[in-house]
């Protein structure tokens, strides 16, 4: 198996993002890919981490990042005050996130 972005070959098939470039190795059903579009930030409340995820596009302007900021606690109060807000980069997803973003 090699990495689609630089070609680096990945050894571990169960590594999450080629250790090289950082690019994400675990493929993103097309649907789940349009939603997470560079320019915008999604919030996400995944129950099972207890985590309020703010995924942030790549290409986002401030605003939007300052108002997922506003939204996100709000959020997290109504979950439960054991829910983490964790902020995502979009290509530095950690792999909980990924994970999550694929139902596992």
């Amino acid at each position: 198996m090699f990495c689609e972005n630089c070609g680096v070959e990945i050894r571990n098939p169960n590594q999450p993002f080629c250790l090289k470039c950082r690019n994400s190795l675990i493929k993103v059903d097309e649907e789940l890919q349009e939603l997470l579009d560079s320019g915008n930030v999604r919030i996400f409340v995944d129950g099972a981490r207890h985590r309020v995820w703010i995924w942030k596009g790549s290409n986002i302007v401030a605003r939007k990042k300052f108002k997922s900021f506003k939204i996100a606690p709000s959020i997290r109060d109504r979950q439960g005050i054991r829910y983490e807000i964790v902020s995502v980069n979009e290509g530095n997803e950690p792999s909980e996130f990924l994970e999550f973003i694929q139902g596992k």
